[in-house]
């Protein structure tokens, strides 16, 4: 999108491109909104409660008291790594990023 800047008193003008904020120079509250939230998904046919994903990313995933995994289906972005980890290690690949 084109700007146009003009001095006060429109002595000068200036004219270029406006590159939002958030793209360079991300605030707390607007990277959030940017990154966004990723969905994970885990297919309970598949998996067998090994547990392997809650060493991996403990805020996501979970073991109950009946030692059945439960997780959270939306993360922050920030978790990606932990969340892919998780994946890597599932012995059943019931593990995925819903994108």
């Amino acid at each position: 999108e084109e700007v146009v800047s003009t001095a006060m008193g429109g002595d000068w003008e200036f004219r270029g491109i406006r590159t939002p904020s958030k793209d360079l120079y991300p605030s707390t509250v607007e990277e959030k909104e940017w990154r966004g939230m990723i969905k994970v998904e885990v297919d309970m046919t598949k998996c067998q409660h090994y547990g392997q994903c809650v060493f991996e990313a403990p805020d996501i995933f979970r073991l109950n008291s009946d030692d059945k995994l439960e997780y959270t289906a939306e993360a922050d972005d920030s978790e990606r790594a932990n969340i892919e980890a998780a994946i890597d290690v599932c012995p059943m690949q019931a593990i995925r990023i819903v994108e």
